[in-house]
């Protein structure tokens, strides 16, 4: 017995183990799956602690909210990112923060800025929460200068996305001078002509794995005579994914099928799409690399939006490869398109069937059981549902069929569940009433089975005039009494759209939705576009203003 204490005691010459102790390998594994607060909490513990933990503290700044802003601008913050800022690795700098992370301009030069060793760099543009839209008005000559500066500085940087319009000689000259290491590019924010690209493309650094851009297609190019197109084009051995969108196919020859020829290693272009089929030259470059078509949308039929069923399902026909259906406006679109999207249709990740109308309830089912990684599911026209046109789902069918994703992020469909007609308060018909409520509880729980939506649409205007606003009457209550709480599970549901369908969202609903959806941004459908509002609930929204408050213009 005396034995087995000896051997359950820590020798006294030892001190006890501890999470420190283990060797780096280790605690980078461990380090990067704690979140921030963790690892500020582990800071505290002690010197050895800090040291350790800083690294891992400071790796990211991610600087995308009005708090944040804030907060780091004040004086405690600023003292301890000159302290660390060399563990910076990635940096998200928004243009409120322009004069405090960007190098300072001198008598002849940039003064340094606070980082040296970044690897990841997003400029993103300035958002309005008002009307829910991002600015990405251009940088200015002086901030380019700035951010110019800032990449010489970083001779580390691989990664750099510029949600900003810069202007072409400073784009020109950041490329292809102040990004030697550069592996991925997304400057689909900024415009610029044919011109304009093909330079950019052929003067990216031989180490450039990604490149994502939009070609304008009326931007005028004044860059002709300011850089010399070589006669030797460089190769870019590394390139691995290519996202051009050319906006237009005179650009093909231009751009495209030259720097093609220099790609060898090229695994995937995003923009493939069948219009590119009948350019043989490029058709040819892309089956020898082995890519097929992922992307699909009305252009590649000439926005020909009379296209027969035949012929929409022969350009589905095209490819195996598709991620991206869209055929928003294709009204013929039928049973042929519907075979050729599911044996076409296994790695689809987004559907856009709005406008299709002669797509029945139960097509829409079959998409829905038979698309595995789908994550966007939209019929309805963003702007102005079109109840003639727009499909739609019957809640009967809904609960019936077995949903083959559960990754889904963004439902955009109306649900018709058929509601009794009322009296006052009293339903006229109990029985159906009750069905009724059944029915709503089931097409919840079949919602929240996609734990990670984050777009909730629900919207159809009823067929009418369509001069004249018509609600939809036969629509989810969106109440607690029809089992609104099955959907407590969408902890990052952002955006509620209710407009112009009879719901009965009331006081208790806001308050509900206030406790456990608590990263919603914007519920359309409360004010204006309410056909009758509960009493009391305008009156709540403007007494305890919820975030997505700031959605509606004038509130």
């Amino acid at each position: 017995m005396t034995e087995t204490k000896k051997l359950d005691r820590w020798p006294a010459h030892h001190d006890p183990p501890s999470l420190l102790s283990l060797p780096s390998e280790i605690l980078h594994i461990i380090f990067s799956t704690f979140s921030l607060v963790e690892l500020a909490n582990i800071v505290l513990v002690s010197k050895r602690s800090q040291t350790l933990v800083s690294p891992y503290l400071w790796h990211t700044l991610k600087l995308d909210s009005p708090a944040t802003v804030k907060r780091f601008l004040s004086d405690p913050v600023q003292r301890a990112l000159i302290r660390n800022a060399a563990f910076v690795r990635s940096l998200v700098l928004p243009p409120e923060l322009y004069h405090v992370f960007l190098p300072h301009k001198g008598y002849h030069q940039y003064h340094p800025s606070h980082f040296a060793n970044l690897q990841s760099i997003n400029l993103p543009g300035k958002y309005n929460p008002r009307t829910g839209q991002t600015d990405r008005g251009s940088l200015g000559q002086d901030a380019e200068d700035a951010v110019s500066s800032l990449f010489r500085q970083n001779p580390s940087l691989t990664k750099v996305h510029i949600e900003r319009n810069v202007g072409v000689e400073s784009l020109l000259r950041m490329v292809s001078e102040d990004l030697p290491n550069l592996e991925d590019l997304d400057i689909e924010a900024c415009q610029f002509g044919a011109w304009t690209a093909k330079v950019l493309l052929q003067n990216l650094p031989e180490s450039i794995k990604h490149v994502a851009m939009i070609v304008a297609e009326n931007e005028d190019d004044d860059v002709d005579n300011k850089m010399d197109i070589s006669p030797t084009p460089k190769k870019h051995p590394a390139l691995e994914s290519l996202d051009i969108d050319l906006n237009s196919t005179e650009h093909e020859e231009l751009i495209l099928l030259p720097f093609l020829e220099t790609c060898p290693n090229l695994k995937d272009y995003s923009n493939y799409t069948a219009q590119l089929v009948y350019n043989p030259r490029i058709k040819s470059i892309l089956d020898k690399l082995g890519i097929e078509m992922r992307s699909m949308y009305n252009a590649v039929l000439d926005h020909n939006l009379d296209a027969t069923d035949k012929e929409i399902a022969a350009v589905l026909s095209l490819s195996s490869q598709w991620t991206d259906i869209r055929l928003q406006g294709f009204r013929r679109a039928g049973p042929l398109t519907l075979a050729a999207l599911l044996d076409h249709g296994e790695n689809v990740v987004v559907v856009d069937v709005e406008g299709c109308s002669s797509l029945t309830s139960k097509d829409l089912c079959t998409i829905l059981s038979k698309c595995k990684h789908l994550q966007e599911f939209i019929t309805l026209e963003e702007n102005e549902p079109d109840p003639i046109t727009d499909p739609y789902i019957l809640g009967t069918d809904l609960i019936e069929v077995k949903w083959a994703t559960k990754s889904l992020k963004e439902w955009s469909c109306s649900i018709i569940v058929t509601r009794s007609r009322y009296d006052g308060d009293e339903a006229i018909d109990v029985e159906e009433a009750v069905k009724c409520l059944v029915l709503q509880r089931q097409v919840y729980r079949k919602l929240a089975e996609q734990t990670g939506l984050t777009t909730l649409r629900l919207n159809r205007i009823e067929a009418g005039l369509m001069d004249e606003i018509h609600y939809q009457e036969h629509c989810l209550e969106i109440s607690l009494i029809s089992g609104l709480e099955a959907l407590e599970k969408l902890k990052d549901l952002q955006e509620l759209d209710v407009s112009l369908i009879d719901h009965r969202i009331g006081v208790p609903e806001l308050g509900w939705m206030q406790k456990h959806w608590p990263n919603l941004r914007r519920l359309n459908g409360m004010f204006g576009t309410c056909l009758n509002p509960m009493p009391g609930a305008q009156d709540w929204i403007l007494l305890f203003r919820p975030a997505w408050l700031s959605s509606y213009e004038g509130y």
